[in-house]
């Protein structure tokens, strides 16, 4: 842009030079300064002063060929421009001044509107490249925080992972311990009340007969105690197909057909979390927008995926419109890997592929099914 502006003005006062036939060899040498000055000062210098001392001096070779020539104060617009663009706008006045007092009245100002063109060209092109090179920073910083976002991301998913092997490994070392500390010690005591009976046998029938009836009463007691710490340690909410099933006939709004291949007993906690999630969104959306009276829901268990297939009867929709359950199944889908597919023609259905064994996360896909 810089060598473009300076070369039009370049090839402008050439052009009224050749016209008015007055071209000296003082002014092809002061010509070739010029432009071997501008070239100079556009590809090496990047200071502000330096640029200064460059344009005084190019101010002092356009002066000398103003002796010889007017038409080289065409060439004070290219100094006016390299004034604005390093923000040094009181040297502009300067070079008015010399058009002031070098031109007459009619010529001057001429020169000032050449001059204030220059100017104004000079403060745009400048406020573009700022503009750009903000946009370049700002562009740069988004990649930055996209790319901490994700690891932060990855990180936050291998934590949650990590927490939930701690916590089972912790549940487990729960139920170890309160079996030890309940059963244990019981069946331990009625093992040496058994020995001691066995022993006595042949010389206390009586005492060997009391032992083991005592055996077998604490031996019935441990059985209740026990039965009792397994009742207690079992969880008290449905799990596992039970809990979608409890999902769905919560779901008073509409009839839901329901149906399932595979055993859930073999699906994660994460995998369901995100399929009992995806189902109550989806009959939530079914209840405010959809004025269906049948819903179809299909999940089927593979080695490496699981299909979620959701559709209603409803009226549908032209344009999707995304909310917070709509974004939140993509979330939770794109975390582990999985896809979504979304069509609201003849009504809205939902298919989602979950895989059963992820541990980076991925990117979702969307597309539209007829």
């Amino acid at each position: 842009m810089n060598y473009i502006f300076k070369t039009f003005f370049l090839v402008y006062m050439i052009f009224k030079m050749s016209i008015s036939g007055q071209v000296a060899p003082i002014d092809v040498i002061i010509i070739l300064i010029v432009i071997s000055s501008s070239i100079f000062k556009e590809r090496y210098i990047n200071s502000s002063i330096i640029s200064v001392i460059i344009a005084v001096f190019e101010i002092m070779i356009i002066a000398l060929g103003v002796k010889h020539n007017l038409l080289f104060m065409i060439l004070f617009a290219i100094v006016a421009y390299d004034f604005v663009r390093i923000r040094i706008y009181f040297l502009v006045i300067f070079t008015l001044l010399l058009g002031y007092y070098s031109l007459d009245l009619s010529r001057f100002i001429d020169f000032s509107l050449l001059i204030a063109l220059s100017c104004f060209f000079a403060y745009v092109s400048t406020s573009l490249k700022v503009k750009e090179r903000n946009y370049k920073e700002s562009y740069d910083k988004e990649r930055k925080y996209r790319y901490e976002l994700e690891q932060s991301r990855v990180k936050l998913i291998n934590m949650s992972k990590e927490i939930a092997h701690i916590t089972e490994v912790n549940e487990r070392n729960r139920i170890a311990r309160e079996i030890h500390d309940t059963v244990g010690h019981k069946i331990a005591g009625i093992l040496l009340q058994l020995q001691a009976a066995l022993k006595l046998r042949i010389r206390d029938d009586k005492m060997s007969d009391r032992l083991l009836q005592e055996s077998i009463e604490n031996l019935s007691n441990t059985l209740v105690v026990l039965r009792d710490t397994v009742h207690n340690i079992k969880p008290k909410e449905k799990t596992g197909i039970e809990y979608i099933k409890q999902i769905i006939a919560d779901f008073s709004f509409c009839h839901v057909d329901f149906s399932f291949k595979g055993d859930f007993n073999n699906i994660s906690a994460a995998n369901m979390e995100i399929i009992s999630h995806s189902i109550e969104e989806a009959l939530t959306n079914v209840m405010k927008h959809s004025k269906a009276d049948n819903v179809t829901i299909n999940i089927e268990l593979y080695n490496k995926f699981i299909r979620l297939f959701i559709k209603d009867n409803g009226v549908g929709c032209e344009k999707i419109t995304e909310g917070l359950g709509i974004s939140g199944m993509k979330e939770r889908l794109n975390n582990i890997g999985g896809s979504i597919s979304i069509s609201a023609k003849n009504g809205f259905m939902i298919v989602a592929i979950i895989p059963r064994e992820n541990t980076q996360g991925g990117v979702s896909s969307e597309s539209s099914h007829s």
